[in-house]
């Protein structure tokens, strides 16, 4: 009979050890969750858009890896398209010479194969202003279209028609404090707008 309570005592001792150390490890496991909780609000939140210090460029086209890259300081054509490996050798590329030109910052390129061959047309312009302005790339302000403006925040239709009018009637280039000069932009909107150029 002694025998089967101290067995019974025992078990009970290994049951409650067992029970002590499930607890233990559970306050252990929540103790990063507490502390993470208890300093959230003494961390900004995180921004809404990517930014970087590279210089982030895309690339879309006859390639297996589209998409954006961040590259080091002035990279070349060339840099990005190997990134991206084209779905088949380049024996030419056209414009002659484009494969050595040089990007710059919110720049996407095009690789299109000619059909039945190795020659690649390649075109590279800005990618566009929805983008750049989620990707946290400045906008420039004299290669952006109606539809560019229209996405800015405050902006419609017939106010990113004034602003590219105003361009024009001024040679075709304007700083972002020219913005100011716009019918329908005042200060408030235009400190709004600045962050984005």
């Amino acid at each position: 009979m002694r025998g089967q309570a101290a067995g019974h005592t025992s078990y009970l001792n290994s049951e409650a050890y067992r029970r002590l150390v499930v607890v233990l490890l559970s306050l252990l496991a929540l103790v990063p969750i507490v502390v993470r909780s208890r300093t959230s609000g003494l961390n900004p939140a995180p921004a809404a858009f990517f930014i970087s210090s590279s210089p982030l460029v895309s690339i879309r086209g006859d390639v297996h890896h589209q998409g954006i890259y961040e590259l080091p300081a002035n990279p070349m054509t060339s840099t990005v398209i190997g990134l991206a490996l084209p779905v088949s050798p380049i024996a030419a590329c056209f414009p002659s010479g484009v494969e050595r030109r040089a990007i710059a910052a919110g720049d996407e390129i095009r690789l299109t194969f000619r059909r039945g061959s190795k020659a690649a047309d390649i075109a590279v312009r800005p990618i566009p202003a929805s983008q750049r302005m989620v990707l946290g790339i400045p906008l420039d302000i004299n290669r952006m279209e109606i539809r560019d403006f229209d996405k800015l925040p405050g902006i419609g239709p017939a106010l990113a028609q004034r602003i590219v009018l105003y361009r024009q009637w001024n040679g075709g280039l304007m700083t972002v404090d020219d913005l100011l000069k716009v019918e329908g932009i005042g200060e408030r909107k235009y400190s709004v707008l600045k962050k984005f150029f």
